[in-house]
């Protein structure tokens, strides 16, 4: 069979010199060139709806014993009027299905006393006035004194430098390391990991952590078999004031939405060949401080499969009670926990149950 002949395009012209046949081919090329693009992007996303929504069956395998593993994903800034706009839009098919095929989504509520909100969510206390967690316990060190392996992603503006002053104060404290360094800079020994099993530093950027770094952290953890995926994300700009600025919400809640697709698609998978449990939390810290309320999000996965949760958050709901659900879910001091104030799950994460 003769070869076809490669065609050869003639030398470009002068602008203005073109002829309409010629000016219609190469918009046509162009378009062409762009309808593969996006076909190829609606065929992957479709791919990956599939699969969420495959996942989207009852579990009823409440016989055997997994590993219990959990992204937590901390936005100081989220509202819960961001969460409602993003679940309300076209843009975010990702977050609706996942409503919609067994996560739950609510409000729980802020301290109202002065101090550090992520301070207070951390330790679980709504009464804690610290602005950090020198001389606190937050549930990182508690997991991680009892076997269990957090891994912390943050930005770097979380945690402590390297370079200290003449009184031995370190020249930047962050927050994290102050639980085991206080303000002295990390020393790098065991005790300055006395709350993470891996440090893992993320970029400034929001936009950033959600395309890239929330993920890069979940292989991370991965990796390095971390039981406990802790993200914190950075400048979250999805607050009551720009709800209405469409522009904005719009690119952050793709962004989002793009993430935790990413994330639930991957679980998915994974569930169907390890024998683990995931269970997956989104939670604001800040939030509104006029209605001192935050939103919450969490689905559960085991076998490929969707864990069916509470259909409701328990009574008046704080962020106090996400240190009770971590532990409860690692089966960790549980004989001192309330577990009427779970959120969303009913059983420990070794052995999950269906809750209705």
């Amino acid at each position: 069979m003769p070869s076809l002949k490669k065609r050869i395009p003639p030398p470009p012209r002068q602008p203005g010199t073109h002829t309409n046949a010629e000016v219609k081919e190469a918009l046509h090329a162009r378009a062409l060139r762009r309808t593969i693009v996006v076909t190829a992007v609606v065929i992957l996303l479709f791919a990956a709806l599939a699969v969420v929504y495959s996942s989207a069956r009852e579990y009823i395998d409440a016989t055997t014993t997994r590993t219990p593993r959990m992204v937590l994903i901390v936005m100081p800034d989220l509202t819960p009027q961001a969460l409602k706009a993003a679940m309300a839009s076209s843009k975010s098919p990702f977050m609706r299905l996942l409503n919609s095929s067994g996560a739950l989504m609510g409000e729980v509520a802020t301290s109202t006393v002065s101090g550090s909100s992520l301070v207070q969510l951390l330790t679980g206390s709504q009464t804690n006035t610290a602005t950090t967690l020198q001389g606190q316990t937050s549930f990182l060190r508690t997991l991680k004194s009892n076997g269990i392996k957090p891994l912390i992603a943050a930005p770097s503006s979380y945690w402590s430098g390297s370079t200290s002053d003449s009184s031995g104060t370190c020249a930047s404290v962050g927050l994290f390391d102050t639980e085991c360094s206080g303000t002295a800079c990390p020393d790098g020994t065991a005790s300055a990991y006395c709350n993470t099993f891996r440090k893992y530093i993320t970029c400034d950027s929001a936009s950033e952590l959600y395309q890239y770094q929330i993920m890069g952290a979940f292989e991370e953890g991965l990796r390095t078999g971390s039981d406990l995926i802790y993200v914190q994300v950075p400048g979250m700009t999805l607050t009551t004031e720009n709800v209405g600025n469409t522009l904005q919400l719009q690119s952050h809640i793709n962004l989002l939405d793009n993430a935790l697709g990413q994330l639930a698609t991957t679980i998915v998978q994974r569930t169907k060949s390890h024998e683990e449990n995931w269970n997956i939390v989104l939670v604001g810290a800040t939030g509104d401080t006029t209605t001192h309320t935050v939103p919450f999000f969490t689905t559960v996965y085991s076998s490929g499969e969707v864990v069916q949760l509470e259909k409701s958050l328990p009574s008046s709901p704080t962020t106090a009670d996400i240190r009770t659900t971590v532990l409860q879910w690692f089966n960790t001091e549980t004989s001192s926990l309330d577990t009427t104030r779970l959120l969303g799950i009913c059983s420990k994460g070794s052995v999950v149950v269906n809750c209705v």
